[in-house]
């Protein structure tokens, strides 16, 4: 198990700085008198962990601009752990409240997304005297909840110095437990101690597909490998016959080579 990327580690930087996305759907919803499919997209903050959920209208802009996209191998899920459990817990909290029915998406994407910013991140303790858990709330906007608080702030107040240098102290006092308390949670290696060598080139391996019984899963050979940032190698390209597919590492079992 390798050591959090720097993606992850962006200390005392404002949220959204390093970002990971992916879309979900597409769902029917009402535009006028006609339903449309309509696509969601999220953006995961790799470090305070915050949420934000849009709607997905077009990819015109996208183009326009010439982004060039890097994608993960197929069947390999774990490559972007950190937003599709996301992705997972908001379609089943949509499937929940849409069901087969067409609403606006916009209004329920945002009302079911908005409460993913409260949950804690690490241990909450029983004890009510212990201080409230850190939640992606509390970087972004100061409080745990991202509801409107009970109280009216005066104009004067809002716009003061003293306001200003409130919400910076609130905003080191959080960052602080974050370092403290969940920073070290993230870098517990539960599995993966041992060193193991890295997939070369011509071994022969066995694909794992669970979609096919494990009689029928395909054996090929290593044509090409791809290591990380780290050097370690994550993906490879595999040699079917005369077909090439490209495989994450954990899907692949290495065969005892014949002897000579």
């Amino acid at each position: 198990m390798a050591d959090l990327p720097p993606a992850r580690l962006r200390l005392f930087k404002p949220a959204f700085y390093s970002t990971g996305m992916d879309c979900f759907g597409p769902y029917t919803v009402k535009v006028g008198r006609r339903n449309e499919k309509k696509w969601g997209i999220l953006f995961k903050c790799l470090t305070t962990r915050a949420v934000y959920i849009d709607v997905l209208h077009s990819l015109e802009q996208l183009a326009s601009q010439q982004i060039q996209f890097h994608f993960n191998p197929p069947n390999s899920p774990h490559f972007g752990g950190s937003w599709e459990r996301k992705i997972r817990s908001l379609e089943q909290a949509l499937m929940t409240t849409l069901g087969a029915q067409s609403v606006t998406f916009e209004s329920t994407v945002h009302c079911t997304g908005g409460d993913r910013n409260s949950k804690p991140l690490g241990y909450i303790s029983s004890d009510i005297s212990d201080l409230d858990p850190i939640t992606p709330s509390s970087l972004l906007m100061g409080r745990p909840d991202s509801s409107l608080p009970p109280v009216i702030y005066p104009e004067s107040e809002l716009i003061s110095r003293r306001r200003w240098r409130h919400s910076q102290v609130l905003a080191d006092q959080f960052w602080k437990r974050f370092l403290r308390f969940y920073l070290p949670s993230l870098q517990t290696r539960q599995k993966w101690q041992d060193e193991k060598s890295d997939l070369q080139g011509d071994t022969i391996v066995l694909i794992v597909d669970p979609q096919l019984p494990r009689a029928l899963w395909p054996v090929g050979q290593v044509s090409k490998v791809f290591p990380g940032v780290d050097s370690r190698v994550r993906v490879a390209e595999i040699k079917v016959g005369k077909k090439l597919y490209t495989c994450p590492v954990a899907r692949l079992i290495r065969l005892p080579a014949i002897p000579d």
